[in-house]
């Protein structure tokens, strides 16, 4: 009787190492590590004089009603991906009081972009490396402008903004993701 347990313990022991070999046989761990790496939204605003040059630091003096200055204002996608882009127009005209701003007007062009909630829409997607159509290209000072204006400082401040096309609407108003102003 001791050899029949002793036989059935052998046996035991022995599928228990089978089973257990076997059982290692279809097993595996393993560690991945998966690295996945994002692009980048970047936009430079661009703004020079009508010859190509950067537009000056120092102001224009000596502005009368009915000039015409060159001013382009254009945005170049300097990130990886396809951009939508937005700029924000801010005109202030100030004298010894702040002054009406609608006697400064721009030569914006309305079949590139397009004017919505105080910003202007560039109406295509901006690839890497690319430049909008400008903006405007010139800033006229209307000839109804009164002796209020006279020694006045004319700012036109600039704000643009660009999100990811990509999985983001189908045209810029449709895009999420804007910056608040």
């Amino acid at each position: 009787m001791k050899r029949i347990i002793v036989a059935a313990a052998l046996l035991a022991v022995g599928f228990s190492i089978i089973a257990f070999g076997t059982g290692a046989f279809f097993t595996a761990t393993g560690t991945a590590h998966n690295v996945i790496t994002s692009g980048s939204v970047q936009i430079e605003l661009k703004e020079t004089d009508g010859n190509g040059d950067p537009y000056p630091a120092e102001p224009i003096t000596d502005v009368m009603p009915g000039t015409v200055a060159d001013k382009v204002v254009s945005v170049k996608n300097t990130g990886d991906n396809d951009a939508w882009v937005r700029v924000a127009v801010d005109t202030a005209v100030t004298g010894e009081t702040q002054l009406d701003s609608r006697y400064v007007l721009l030569n914006v062009d309305t079949g590139h972009w397009t004017e919505r909630d105080g910003y202007y829409y560039y109406n295509g997607i901006l690839a890497p490396g690319r430049e909008t159509e400008p903006l405007f290209t010139q800033v006229t000072f209307s000839r109804d402008m009164g002796n209020q204006y006279q020694n006045a400082s004319i700012d036109v401040g600039l704000i643009g903004y660009a999100v990811q096309s990509a999985n983001n609407g189908a045209t810029v108003f449709e895009a999420a993701g804007w910056p608040q102003a």
